[in-house]
């Protein structure tokens, strides 16, 4: 079976606002959106897209999403609960957003790989990794750890982004073989 993770999609605003959120998406048609190219948040935000109401800017990436958000180009930015947090922090920016409270939407998210490359061995090896990680409870334990920055739910991966790999090379050390490590986290072993 393969395993999947849960990924939340949330509002962001520039912490200088006074946008508040009930969770009715169509009460927030009077400000300007942003979001990058190409990404789909989930199938409210897809639907509130088509509604033809919403003032949306696309951005190219996160990062320019973000730049555009902080430079007022738009009021309200999506995003991957996590990824967001991730690059913020990363531009030093974590401080000059507050998430909208509630969160858009938590789906499933499974990863793939592709075929022509000849990576099932690492596909099911990561699907095991995984799924140890839920049976032991770790994927609870980092979840927990990063209640308070990362909330709701997200899964393992994208949490480990917020924490670099320290997370993952943790449980790696007593777990998961080095070769999986290596080839995933693009380390050498011994690093």
């Amino acid at each position: 079976m393969k395993q999947s993770c849960r990924l939340t999609i949330s509002l962001w605003a520039r912490n200088d606002s006074n946008i508040n959120f009930d969770g009715e998406l169509s009460r927030l048609a009077p400000y300007r959106f942003g979001a990058v190219r190409g990404i789909s948040y989930g199938s409210r935000f897809d639907e509130f897209i088509n509604s033809g109401v919403l003032n949306l800017e696309l951005a190219s990436d996160q990062t320019s999403a973000i730049r555009m958000a902080l430079a007022q180009r738009f009021d309200i930015l999506i995003s991957n609960h996590a990824g967001a947090i991730h690059e913020m922090k990363k531009m030093g920016l974590l401080n000059d957003f507050k998430v909208l409270y509630p969160v858009v939407q938590e789906q499933e998210t499974f990863f793939g790989f592709a075929k022509k490359a000849h990576l099932e061995p690492l596909r099911d090896e990561l699907d095991q990794v995984l799924k140890q990680l839920k049976q032991n409870g770790y994927y609870d334990l980092t979840y927990k750890k990063y209640r308070d920055v990362v909330t709701p739910r997200c899964s393992f991966l994208l949490a480990m982004q917020v924490d670099g790999i320290t997370c993952f090379q943790r449980y790696a050390a007593n777990s998961i073989s080095s070769t999986f490590t290596s080839r995933w986290l693009g380390i050498q072993n011994g690093a």
